[in-house]
């Protein structure tokens, strides 16, 4: 797994918007708008760390501990993850989200 510091880093390095959808599409990242924890954001996070408890905003990336106890990390975004966040979230980025499924269980 790798050092959140490394993975917040990287999103770090993305002067764009589109430049880091482009990035997460690569790495086969999708996620669900509108969803601080099931965020593209959120998910390539978790596939990179090995963390289970993350949330993404459109202000800051947090980690928590095992079992969500207890805030690890929380910092800033950059704009270009910022305007990431907000375009996804309304639509912009239509190839990164992650298709719903309609479960009927049994009654």
């Amino acid at each position: 797994m790798v050092d959140i510091n490394v993975v917040y880093d990287k999103l770090c390095g993305f002067e764009t918007a589109d430049e880091l959808a482009a990035f997460l599409a690569s790495q086969g990242v999708k996620g669900e708008p509108q969803d601080a924890t099931g965020c593209a954001i959120t998910r390539f996070v978790m596939m990179q760390t090995g963390f289970d408890t993350v949330s993404t905003n459109t202000e800051s990336l947090l980690l928590y501990g095992p079992d969500g106890e207890g805030l690890v990390f929380n910092k800033p975004h950059t704009d270009a993850v910022a305007d990431f966040i907000q375009g996804f979230d309304h639509g912009r980025y239509p190839d990164l989200v992650e298709p719903k499924v309609e479960w009927w269980g049994e009654e």
